[in-house]
């Protein structure tokens, strides 16, 4: 697949229907971020996946209006970085 259609193809979900997420899927997702590479390679991330319900509720607390659309996933991933690590 080339660049354009790559772009043309691309889709930004905004609609999720509730679905079981396995715990081997989840940590697939962990060992892929922790594995990509960054700048210097010094992985300076953290991720944290929320996925039970009480904890999900507390990251819907923190959305701005513009990502209320979230809230209806099953997982919810944040990403994490130093201020000074990142350019």
């Amino acid at each position: 697949m080339d660049v354009k259609e790559a772009i043309e193809k691309r889709r930004a979900y905004r609609a999720f229907a509730s679905a079981e997420i396995a715990d081997g899927t989840i940590k697939e997702l962990a060992t892929a971020a922790q594995l990509t590479a960054s700048c210097f390679n010094n992985q300076p991330w953290k991720f944290v996946f929320v996925r039970s319900k009480g904890q999900l509720a507390k990251v819907h607390e923190c959305l701005n209006k513009g990502n209320e659309w979230v809230r209806g996933a099953s997982v919810i991933i944040a990403a994490f970085a130093k201020k000074e690590t990142t350019a």
